[in-house]
Order: structure tokens, then C-alpha cells, then sequence
């Protein structure tokens, strides 16, 4: 499946199920370069097999030199989340006894939900909407403090998602007895948080620090995390910290958020006031 951090991760589920209905099945996850580590530390995930679409496996070439190397043919079924002519060819040619793919008919089902649904079509049984569950290492969390803290990751791959900086720089004020610490990738993160600083926002900045084990170490270790619609919001339900998913897109919500039935979680997708949100935290978390 080679789709993005936060796909990975919704896939946790799936692999879950698949053990639950194959207790003596080996998962093997195929996953994009960038996303190995989101794979490699699932629930339940018995061999990550990376592909590099945009290296060694680029092309036709490349999808070639990975299916003659793949050492998992002729498995029994493959599961197709998210699917595309290169998944299913990867699938075929390595003689894989049942390729399952998603069914674009269940759009507006819930993606974590949707994903586990895949092995019903193998079993003829209902799925179960198991957690998603990443497992972290203490050891990792690269923080030089013991204090309670806030993780806030305001920054998603499409502006329209974001948390705008004046309301963090807003809730970073409002949430002052509090450490904070900002998270996040890439250039536009790394202006984001010099144009916190600017305003005098005092925070820890973890910025293209992190890689994905130790980011879920901090998520792990963290008071509560507030989020934007990212991959980062997935990775905190994963790991079982208490998340605010701040939404600022209407469309598609229902099909992302996470489900407070069994995650730790409270959703915001109207008046995103950073008072707003303080309040709504406050009262649900005691913060």
C-alpha cells in the first residue's frame, strides 16, 4: 500500500483484523520509502517490504526489479486500501491467490473503517473497528524534560487545512502554564515556527526533528496533542494520547475524524476561535 503517513497508519485496523480471522497469517506491508516507519511499528505487522516509487522502483523498470525480488509470492490474498494499476500489478504478477481491492462504492464510509471492511470480503464476516495501535519506545522521545506538554501540530500538505499561525500563536499564550511543544515538515513549518517566535510565542521547537518513532515517543509521552487534519492526528490516536483534531474543511469530515467510541479524542469543526478551542479542551481534558 503506497500511500501517505496517515493512509499507513489507517491501515493499522486491517492488519488487525487480519490476525483476528488468520491468527497463524504473516503480515507483510509493502509501503512507500518515506512511510516505513509509520508500518513497521503496527499492531500485529510482521515484515514491511518497502517500495521506492521515487528511486529503485520508479517506472516500469522499477516496478519490474520489485516484483522479481519480492519473496512473497504466491501469497495467499493481498488487500488493496487504496487501489491503483501498480498495486494491482504488483499483486497479479507476484501470483497472489486473492487480491482484494476497495470498493469506491463505500465512499463516504469512514476511512479507518472502510479499510477493515477489506476482509470481509475474504471471510464473509463482519470486520471489527479495532484501535489503531502503534507501539513505541520510551527511549526514543528525544525531549530534555520531564513536564507535562502539549504537542500542537498546526500544518497539514494543503493550506486550507491549517491552523492559522494567530491562532496558535493564541493558544500557545492561552495554554501558558503549559509546556509547548510545535511539531511539524518541511520549509513551510520551519517559517511557521520562526513566525511564532517573532511574536515572542515561547515553545519547544521540534520542527524537522523528529523522525516517525520518536514523534510518536513525544505523542506517547504528551499531555494531549492538538492537531490539524494530518497524519500526525492519526499517529497520536495510535498511540493512545488525548487528541484535538481541529477541522476547517466541512467536506469529508466524517470520513477522517477519529471516532471518540474508541479513541480519546474531541473534534472542532466550527468556530475555531483559539477561545473556543482553549474552552472545549478545557472542559473535556481539565487542562
Amino acid at each position: 500500500m503506497t500511500a501517505c503517513f496517515g493512509d499507513v497508519l489507517l491501515c493499522s485496523t486491517l492488519c488487525q483484523n487480519i490476525k483476528h480471522f488468520y491468527p497463524d497469517a504473516k503480515v507483510v506491508f509493502i509501503v512507500d520509502k518515506p512511510c516505513y516507519d509509520a508500518a513497521k511499528y503496527h499492531k500485529d505487522v510482521g515484515d514491511v517490504v518497502i517500495y521506492d516509487k521515487k528511486g529503485e522502483n520508479k517506472g516500469i523498470i522499477g516496478l519490474i526489479k520489485f516484483i522479481i525480488k519480492f519473496k512473497y509470492k504466491f501469497a495467499y490474498a493481498s488487500f488493496l486500501p487504496y487501489s491503483n494499476i501498480r498495486n494491482w500489478l504488483i499483486s497479479f504478477f507476484c501470483g497472489i491467490k486473492h487480491i482484494i481491492m476497495e470498493d469506491n462504492k463505500d465512499s463516504e464510509i469512514y476511512k479507518q473503517k472502510k479499510h477493515a471492511n477489506l476482509i470481509s470480503k475474504l471471510t464473509q464476516k463482519d470486520s471489527i473497528n479495532f484501535p489503531m495501535r502503534y507501539i513505541t519506545n520510551k527511549e526514543l522521545n528525544p525531549l530534555n524534560t520531564s513536564d507535562n506538554y502539549i504537542v500542537l501540530c498546526p500544518l497539514t500538505k494543503r493550506e486550507e487545512k491549517n491552523i492559522p499561525v494567530e491562532t496558535s500563536a493564541k493558544l500557545i499564550e492561552l495554554f501558558s502554564k503549559n509546556q509547548i511543544v510545535l511539531t511539524g515538515k518541511g520549509k513551510n513549518a520551519e517559517e511557521y515556527a520562526k513566525i511564532l517566535q517573532s511574536k515572542g510565542c515561547k515553545f519547544i521547537n521540534m520542527v524537522n526533528k523528529t523522525n516517525i518513532p520518536e514523534l510518536a515517543s513525544i505523542l506517547k509521552d504528551c499531555k494531549m496533542l492538538i492537531s490539524a487534519n494530518t497524519g500526525t492526528m492519526h499517529l497520536g490516536c495510535a498511540v493512545g494520547c488525548p487528541v484535538t483534531a481541529v477541522f476547517y474543511e466541512q467536506e469529508n469530515i466524517d470520513i477522517w475524524q477519529p471516532r471518540n467510541q474508541i479513541y480519546n479524542s474531541l473534534i472542532i469543526n466550527e468556530n475555531q476561535s483559539p477561545e473556543n478551542i482553549y474552552n472545549q479542551i478545557s472542559k473535556k481534558y481539565n487542562v
